[in-house]
């Protein structure tokens, strides 16, 4: 069909001069969602063809994008507007940390992604790493690693290249800040970070002692011994499955499972390494086989365990030794068997002569002489324990020394085979999956001097 000519408009002839244009100011009006439907309702009503549908769809499909765009604006990043670009610099607060590890609180640092939620850009660089968007990861891991470099944050690796997620320092503080819920090392044990993938542990060989001298006499002096050991911290890698269908809906639901889940691991991972290690290269030797520590067996097996024994471990303390900070580390199992023990020799102490009237409260469950336990499920049950075998430890646990480096890699995993929580194998490759490893350094020890500030409870010879 032939399209119709333009029309010409012929402009009528004046005399003389021309008339300056009338000069015109500009100004901009904002309409809000409610004021710009009612309009479209009140053009569509007026309007007398089939162009009023057309109009109200229009300006119901700008409404629907108006919208989206303040969804996603909630989502990336609260009270900041969604349409900053991610090249422009902003600045998010983060927890800081001076070279010898000293907390500096919280400072506020440049970053391109400032405009977004730590939940957001955690998803958007998890989710460019299971997609292979190599583009958008490196932009984050680049972004991040200057981030960490500002705030006094180590990195497993400096190389911002490959497919490996470099997290941003407050998806680590917030995983740290959740330890203590889940575990009691975290709670408990003297915690120290470091920049590096060694410590050197300094602690005593002999103490001062006071030596009897006459007057004028020659005197015996007494020094300090101490000898200094580099050790190495332990590496440990944790596998989460991902997805390449995460969306910015899922931003903060992603965030607060991937962080409860790597708080709770490593809590578990911390006290299985204070309590139970064996292995010194491998995190440190936990306290129920470190050389010194006192042992104190149960009179049979672990099923026997009563209040008797928790009372005679207490007391093999050296006098002397400040045990108001003292506590019991048991299992919740064992407890229950202390509690519901009955006999007529005072032995389980519950309507007996120590305390008469003791209620225990799981809540906050203390010994009838009102020492406090805490429940870790690391130790042993009565009822698995070995022999020997530890299923009970007592003392302070600042005495045990925890460090932890600063900083995590990312790396995604896509052909790799992991086992579940149930034992199952998971092939990333033939089952289309994607897995996220996070990788920590860690190491605990107890210095010799202090093992004898702890006892054991246990089967045989409590190792």
């Amino acid at each position: 069909m032939k399209e119709p000519e333009d029309e010409k408009v012929v402009e009528p002839e004046t005399e003389g001069e021309p008339e300056p244009a009338e000069e015109v100011e500009e100004t901009k009006v904002e309409v809000d969602a409610k004021a710009l439907k009612a309009i479209s309702d009140s053009v569509a009503a007026k309007m007398k063809t089939d162009t009023a549908d057309i109009v109200k769809q229009a300006v119901e499909a700008t409404l629907a994008g108006i919208e989206t765009v303040d969804k996603k604006a909630v989502a990336d990043g609260g009270t900041k507007t969604s349409e900053m670009k991610a090249s422009e610099m902003g600045t998010i607060k983060v927890k800081a940390y001076d070279p010898n590890g000293e907390d500096l609180g919280e400072i506020e640092v440049e970053s391109k992604f400032a405009h977004e939620s730590k939940e957001m850009r955690f998803l958007k660089a998890a989710r460019a790493l299971a997609t292979n968007d190599f583009a958008v990861l490196q932009a984050y891991k680049e972004d991040a690693l200057n981030v960490k470099a500002k705030t006094g944050y180590a990195n497993e690796t400096t190389d911002a290249d490959g497919a490996v997620l470099v997290p941003y320092p407050d998806f680590e503080t917030t995983v740290h800040d959740n330890l203590p819920k889940y575990g009691v090392s975290a709670a408990y044990a003297t915690q120290r970070t470091v920049m590096g993938n060694q410590v050197k542990q300094i602690g005593l060989t002999t103490g001062l002692t006071f030596v009897s001298t006459a007057e004028a006499a020659v005197k015996t002096g007494s020094k300090l011994v101490l000898k200094s050991e580099v050790k190495s911290l332990a590496k440990f890698a944790l596998i989460i499955s991902a997805t390449d269908e995460l969306t910015e809906d899922s931003a903060v639901d992603f965030w607060g499972l991937v962080t409860r889940e790597m708080a709770r691991a490593l809590a578990k991972l911390q006290d299985q390494i204070t309590f139970t290690n064996l292995s010194t290269a491998n995190g440190g030797t936990g306290i129920a086989h470190t050389s010194g520590v006192i042992t104190q067996p149960v009179s049979g097996a672990g099923t026997t365990i009563s209040w008797d024994d928790l009372l005679k471990a207490e007391n093999a303390i050296e006098d002397g030794i400040d045990t108001s900070n003292y506590k019991w580390f048991m299992r919740k199992e064992t407890w229950n068997r202390l509690i519901t023990l009955k006999g007529t020799l005072n032995d389980h102490y519950i309507a007996g002569s120590l305390n008469i009237g003791f209620v225990p409260n799981q809540n906050t469950p203390v010994t009838p002489w009102g020492t406090p336990i805490v429940f870790t499920k690391v130790l042993d049950k009565t009822t698995t324990v070995a022999n020997p075998g530890t299923e009970a430890v007592f003392g302070d646990l600042s005495y045990y020394t925890f460090y932890s480096k600063r900083g995590m890699v990312v790396t995604s995993l896509r052909e790799a085979t992991v086992k579940d929580s149930d034992g199952s194998d998971f092939n990333l490759a033939t089952q289309d999956g994607t897995a996220l490893r996070f990788v920590v350094r860690v190491l605990g020890f107890l210095n010799s001097q202090d093992a004898s500030r702890f006892v054991i409870l246990g089967v045989g010879t409590v190792s």
